[in-house]
């Protein structure tokens, strides 16, 4: 076997190797990190900016999703698995299949129900363990 065909076909596997990490990388979209204040998103042909402290709760619209924050609301088209792919889990809970919830803007949580500011939306059974569970963490409880 001939030494420069060896090469030439290594060298053909590592490009190819190297087109896959980089395709890899591109697909892959960061979970923004704690320390992160805010985001961008494009809604109405504009980029606008969110600050995570002012999201009250993110609902699932077909296509779309409507972020719900304490001044205004917010339509982008994203999928609704994209968007919780994206965010903070320490910070947001889903608790349906169309709703995530910001935790800091729970007020009450009442039977199978999460009581927001001026909203009130279900809780749905496959999701209310580990809204529980969650909800237990932070819990006080008498000794």
């Amino acid at each position: 076997m001939d030494s420069n065909m060896f090469i030439g076909s290594f060298e053909r596997f590592f490009r190819a190797v190297i087109k896959a990490q980089s395709y890899i990388h591109l697909k892959a979209k960061p979970v923004l990190a704690k320390t992160e204040a805010y985001f961008f998103v494009k809604s109405n042909q504009k980029i606008e900016k969110i600050l995570i402290a002012d999201i009250l709760y993110i609902e699932a619209l077909s296509n779309y999703v409507i972020l719900y924050t304490r001044n205004k609301k917010h339509i982008i088209y994203m999928s609704f698995k994209g968007m919780e792919s994206q965010l903070p889990r320490d910070l947001f809970l889903k608790i349906h299949k169309s709703f995530i919830v910001a935790v800091n803007a729970i007020q009450t949580i009442d039977n199978n129900e999460v009581i927001l500011a001026d909203h009130i939306l279900p809780i749905s059974k496959s999701y209310r363990s580990s809204v529980m569970d969650r909800v237990e963490k932070n819990l006080f409880k008498r000794f």
